[in-house]
């Protein structure tokens, strides 16, 4: 099956960078994106959505930690995920939907 996802807002921080046990790069970042909301009745209003961006390899990785500050104006395509987690101290399932990024763009 095919997916794409693609999204324009601003980044919230800095990105941050590691790598996994195997060397491999991470940088992630949240983009805010905005929607205009509102009824007949009722006085419109902006609804801001938070997103999860997983930039993985060295190169898109090294390219968004060095490209991307907070306060930027991006475009990111990529497909969705879900991660899930079992957190370490309270044993709690934890998941969070990502945007596994395969290209972006500083506007």
């Amino acid at each position: 099956m095919w997916q794409k996802t693609v999204l324009v807002g601003w980044v919230g921080k800095d990105p941050r960078n590691r790598a996994t046990s195997a060397g491999v790069a991470i940088t992630t970042f949240d983009v805010a994106t905005k929607m205009r909301r509102g009824t007949s009745t009722a006085k419109p209003w902006d609804e801001t959505t938070w997103h999860h961006i997983v930039c993985l390899g060295t190169r898109l990785a090294d390219l968004a930690a060095r490209r991307i500050r907070v306060g930027s104006l991006v475009l990111v395509e990529g497909k969705l995920r879900l991660r899930e987690w079992e957190d370490k101290v309270t044993g709690e399932r934890k998941s969070r939907m990502e945007l596994l990024c395969s290209t972006f763009e500083v506007l």
